[in-house]
């Protein structure tokens, strides 16, 4: 498993999806972050907005019933009735409370969010479309003195039962909102109007504008009381009266928002203040309401980018297995190299850099087999050689020990020429002998003189030879019996079959930082034919001294090691060797 993914197509695959990842990852944060501020932005502007229409709506009707109020306590026949002494008789308070119904009855007209109006005077006496209040339970509320010393000024009375008997009925229902206005003349409190509005009035203000999950507080601002205290009961908000009083006294605009804290949860409040009755009404949403669609919202994106993104693996992984096959036919290329088969049987042919690097790797591939073909060409070259050498020897410690009983025998007999030859002969077994591959330049002038002291008496001085060597390049190695096979060409197959003198030259010198030796003869010459038999290694048969010695100078020195041969029928023929210069250091290698 771990080997696969070292792979390089899982490489790119993994290094994509980590980008793909982080930037999918990116875009859904900075667009959560983003569009989150938005969101939450819109739905506090929708909910201040709703909030405004609501309260404006609200006190509207407020208004409404004040200028109703304020008709009713400025009304002449309101003042006359409360003006008259309280001992007046039956017929007259018939009279009087007849006369104040049916005004207030024709103020309920139109006015259906209207539960009651009441007036009363300060004796006691009360007259009402409805409920009839007496007046030791007004007295005993706590507004009742705030109205009666407001010089003429309103007065709205929080929900509250409108009636001594409310424990009859204690359904929130039943609960109304008052507004009262003392009744005056000539700056005297004759008495006072109350007008009872549905407490049910707030409810459907509000609630038909915000949401089901918008929890409404209405809070008097002075204090930070609840005023609907039981539908804040009713919505179990767990936020505390201490709290709630803190925050009130802690707003100084008419209208804004926040968010805050309530129990394990973030909530928004929104709140506008009402400059009518002087409460706040304040509008809580928890934050996962509020952000409900957002999230919906923000979860479908994941899904979906969750869904592109697993789409986008299966169809990477399909592109760079595509895209790799060169790469992973190129790896078992390699894998063949490995196990030592340079058989290719691997094609790619793609234009692109892979197909390229194929190309290479396939034209080295092919230099590797024919590296490996011509190394083993040479080695067996070199066996043959060897075999053909050592058949060329006849016992060449017994021979050498011959040699010397011929030289001493002749010395007896005073044979000199026998002497000469013998001795000649067995320096060259001697040189021949030394197990060494490369010897001197002088080691080898010195074997190449042997050799034509003896081949002076084969020809019977048919030749002279001279040698022209430079002294700086004696010591230089060379390898053995290097000059000897041409010397001994020029000899068969140019000079001897000649008419005349033949003449031999052999020089040895520096060119160029290369070791060049020269070999020119006055013999017969060669033609093309005679030529390339000569030079050809595939050639077997006359030439193969020659053949022999051009094979071991490219199995030594390769490109460095040339021959050359140049040749004019009845004319000349001139070899000419070119080696690297190599010294004691380099004979081993070489070796």
């Amino acid at each position: 498993m771990f080997r696969k993914l070292n792979q390089i197509k899982y490489k790119i695959l993994i290094a994509n999806l980590i980008l793909l990842l982080c930037f999918n990852l990116l875009t859904v944060w900075f667009w959560s972050e983003r569009f989150s501020t938005d969101a939450e932005d819109s739905a506090s502007t929708y909910i201040t907005e709703m909030l405004r229409v609501s309260n404006d709506n609200f006190e509207v009707s407020l208004k409404d019933i004040n200028a109703i109020v304020n008709i009713a306590s400025n009304d002449g026949r309101f003042i006359e009735v409360l003006s008259h002494p309280e001992h007046i008789s039956g017929a007259e308070y018939l009279r009087d409370s007849r006369v104040i119904k049916d005004y207030l009855l024709g103020l309920f007209t139109y006015k259906h969010y209207l539960n009651d109006i009441l007036v009363a005077d300060l004796g006691g006496r009360s007259f009402s479309n409805g409920n009839t209040i007496s007046l030791e339970y007004l007295m005993k509320q706590d507004w009742y003195p705030e109205l009666i010393n407001t010089e003429g000024k309103m007065v709205i009375i929080p929900p509250h039962f409108n009636s001594d008997r409310a424990s009859v009925s204690m359904n929130s229902s039943d609960k109304v909102i008052s507004i009262a206005k003392p009744i005056m003349d000539e700056g005297k409190v004759l008495g006072f109007i109350i007008a009872d509005v549905r407490s049910q009035l707030l409810t459907d203000v509000f609630h038909g504008n915000l949401s089901s999950q918008t929890q409404m507080i209405v809070a008097n601002a002075l204090t930070g009381e609840v005023i609907n205290d039981a539908e804040a009961r009713n919505q179990s908000l767990p936020y505390s009266s201490d709290n709630l009083k803190r925050v009130v006294s802690s707003i100084e605009q008419t209208q804004g928002s926040f968010y805050t804290q309530v129990g394990n949860k973030k909530v928004l409040m929104v709140y506008r203040y009402s400059t009518i009755s002087n409460w706040v009404f304040i509008g809580i949403v928890p934050k996962s309401a509020l952000m409900e669609h957002f999230y919906d919202s923000r979860n479908a994106n994941l899904w979906m980018t969750a869904l592109f993104g697993l789409i986008a693996i299966i169809a990477s992984a399909f592109i760079f297995s595509y895209l790799t096959k060169s790469i992973r036919q190129l790896n078992r290329a390699m894998e063949q190299i490995d196990h030592n088969n340079l058989q290719i049987k691997v094609k790619i042919k793609s234009h692109d850099e892979i197909g390229q690097l194929f190309r290479q790797f396939t034209s080295m591939v092919e230099r590797i087999r024919k590296l490996v073909s011509d190394t083993k060409k040479k080695e067996e070259d070199k066996r043959k050689a060897e075999l053909r050498a050592l058949q060329a020897q006849i016992n060449p410690h017994f021979l050498y020990n011959t040699l010397n009983t011929i030289k001493f025998v002749s010395i007896l007999q005073g044979s000199y020429d026998i002497q000469n030859i013998a001795e000649s002969l067995s320096r060259l077994m001697h040189i021949n002998m030394q197990d060494k591959v490369f010897i001197s330049v002088e080691e080898e002038m010195e074997y190449l003189q042997c050799y034509l002291q003896i081949q002076e008496y084969k020809y019977s001085n048919k030749f002279t030879y001279s040698f022209s060597i430079d002294p700086d390049i004696k010591l230089l190695r060379i390898p053995k019996l290097l000059l000897q096979p041409f010397v001994e060409n020029a000899l068969i197959h140019g000079i001897g079959p000649m008419k005349g003198q033949g003449l031999l030259i052999v020089k040895g010198y520096r060119e160029s930082g290369q070791l060049k030796f020269v070999i020119h003869d006055n013999g017969l010459g060669m033609d093309d034919t005679q030529l390339n038999a000569i030079v050809d290694e595939n050639t077997s048969g006359k030439g193969l001294g020659v053949r022999n010695v051009i094979s071991r100078i490219r199995m030594y020195f390769d490109e460095q090691g040339k021959v050359s041969v140049v040749s004019e029928r009845n004319l000349y023929t001139i070899v000419e060797i070119t080696l690297p210069i190599i010294n004691n250091e380099k004979e081993k290698w070489h070796a």
